[in-house]
């Protein structure tokens, strides 16, 4: 009986074996944390009672008020341009046919299918990339297993959509470089990063790194020359001009305004995220302090909620060889922001909302302007260590440590010890594959590069260092940790001492 499953594990063409045991093994495991959510997860954050709340609000609440007044939008009747409308456009079509319930729910079936599928894939690509079997199979149940990102495909999140597109997308561009012939297959790349960015607009730079590396690749490697790069780049780019073709007209037809991607959250949701606001926030964020307003231990909480009157805890560095503020300031700045909510007079609200603005203006210009290195070095590295070291079970359904039972205790250990060791494994996989063993290939090397944009991107242009925003490189961490861990075995297995017959 072994012999057999073995046997049927050792064909990696056969694509529906392993999709049925990422569909059983992922759903035996994610099935289980459903289960303690019912307990550990407060029901505001639950819809249904199974499915975890993330940004229904955002991404859904559009979709059902196109349903019901003829409008899609979030204020009023004002066409919603917040987000790119990839993750509701999935909710629309299903609403299409169903009720809002049993459309949420179709969402969620979907993101674990998809991604089922992707854990198969990147097996594939790791397969093709590395020319090794060992890797498939090693990238394979890694990613079997990986709570983090996995168990996003139960929050109402874009990100487990967007992770499974985007490594269509790496597969089929690695099918174009590996066989140049197949425009088909840069078409279907080019296809799946649209999707993948229309999902999660963070990702957009890799609208730029995908046609750079394909148009360097023909240029200097296949020397196409440049009518035929051009080509190839206008090919991959093809799926997301139409989509976003589309975008702009329909938010010109109903705004009058030019929006290629989306407007400032200020216009997207009033005066929940008022220019005042994101000022505060920006604040926050050049300091080198967590700008992620939804956790409490944070600045941006205190400042985010003013009416639970808790106590700033500020580091003292903010203040220091700064003049136009002090503790005292930040404390009016916080109850002014709490009168600006409070207030139900549209003008003098204006007035304090350009109040804050202005203050915040001056006292970020006063202190980047005294902590030079600080704002351009350790501010990135503190954002890069918000971002990354959150231990791989922030996103599961456990209570607090000391809380939480000796079993799942356990079970929480297991994967926070799996995460911070495939990212520690993944960062030295990627330094020896590419500058001690010199492997590097253009495939490779685009592959890597993703690792470092997405996470780049949200370092440097984005306050809220939020974990989710991490899946992206995690995955490609992962491919390359089941390439060093690929070596060492081959490493240990050949030094081995050979049994006499």
């Amino acid at each position: 009986m072994l012999k057999k499953i073995r046997k049927a594990f050792s064909n990696t063409s056969n694509w529906k074996l392993y999709f049925i045991t990422a569909l059983i093994v992922r759903g035996l495991i994610w099935g289980y944390f459903e289960h303690i959510a019912q307990t550990n997860v407060s029901a505001e954050h639950r819809i249904n009672s199974y499915v975890l709340n993330g940004d229904y609000g955002f991404f859904f609440k559009p979709v059902d008020k196109y349903y019901t007044s003829g409008t899609f939008s979030y204020l009023d009747n004002k066409p919603y341009t917040g987000r790119l409308p990839g993750y509701s456009a999935v909710y629309f079509l299903f609403r299409l046919v169903l009720s809002p319930s049993a459309a949420l729910f179709a969402v969620i079936i979907l993101q674990f299918l998809l991604s089922a599928l992707s854990v198969y894939v990147l097996a594939l690509l790791a397969g093709r990339i590395f020319n090794s079997t060992r890797c498939f199979h090693i990238t394979y149940w890694l990613y079997l297993i990986a709570a983090f990102p996995g168990f996003l495909d139960f929050y109402v999140l874009a990100e487990s959509f967007s992770l499974s597109t985007l490594i269509f997308s790496l597969y089929y561009v690695t099918s174009y470089l590996l066989h140049t012939d197949n425009k088909k297959a840069l078409v279907l790349s080019g296809l799946f990063l649209a999707i993948t960015i229309f999902l999660r607009e963070y990702t957009g730079l890799l609208l730029v790194l995908f046609p750079a590396v394909i148009g360097i690749y023909n240029l200097f490697i296949l020397k196409n020359g440049f009518a035929k790069a051009v080509v190839a780049c206008l090919l991959f780019c093809l799926p997301f001009i139409v989509f976003d073709t589309a975008w702009i007209v329909r938010n010109y037809m109903g705004t009058k305004k030019f929006i290629p991607i989306t407007t400032s959250d200020n216009d997207a949701y009033g005066k929940s995220y008022s220019a005042g606001w994101g000022s505060l926030d920006n604040l926050v964020y050049n300091w080198g302090e967590n700008a992620t307003p939804f956790v409490k231990t944070t600045i941006a909480h205190y400042f985010r909620y003013p009416k639970e009157n808790t106590k700033p805890v500020f580091p003292q560095r903010i203040f220091n060889n700064v003049t136009t503020y002090n503790k005292d300031s930040l404390v009016s700045l916080h109850n002014l922001y709490g009168t600006f909510l409070a207030t139900t007079d549209t003008v003098e609200a204006a007035r304090i909302d350009k109040r804050i603005v202005d203050l915040c203006t001056i006292y970020q210009d006063d202190y980047t302007s005294h902590h030079t290195f600080s704002y351009w070095f350790v501010k990135p590295a503190k954002n890069l260590g918000f971002l990354v070291l959150s231990n791989g079970a922030v996103n599961l359904p456990f209570p607090a440590y000391e809380a939480t039972p000796f079993t799942q205790k356990i079970i929480k250990l297991f994967f926070v010890v799996f995460y911070y060791t495939l990212v520690l494994l993944g960062f030295i996989g990627m330094l020896w594959y590419f500058f001690i063993k010199r492997n590097g290939t253009v495939t490779s090397w685009l592959i890597m590069l993703v690792a470092f944009i997405v996470p780049a991107t949200v370092v440097f242009f984005n306050p809220i260092q939020e974990a989710k925003y991490f899946v992206h490189a995690f995955v490609i961490l992962l491919f390359f940790a089941s390439w060093l861990i690929s070596e060492l075995v081959t490493l240990f297995t050949s030094r081995a001492p050979k049994q006499s017959s």
